[in-house]
């Protein structure tokens, strides 16, 4: 905290830094969602 960066880091960096986060939080979860009706059809039944 007592430095200032060495490098200035630019909007495009910064939304592409964004970008690669979202996408790798969500596509996990939206994978899992969209294969949710296939996953119902596969559990067998509970007695």
């Amino acid at each position: 905290y007592s430095k200032p960066a060495k490098e200035k880091i630019g909007p495009v960096q910064s939304l592409f830094t964004l970008c690669v986060f979202a996408v790798t939080l969500l596509a996990p979860a939206g994978w899992i969602m969209h294969h949710i009706p296939q996953y119902r059809r596969s559990l067998p039944p509970q007695p």
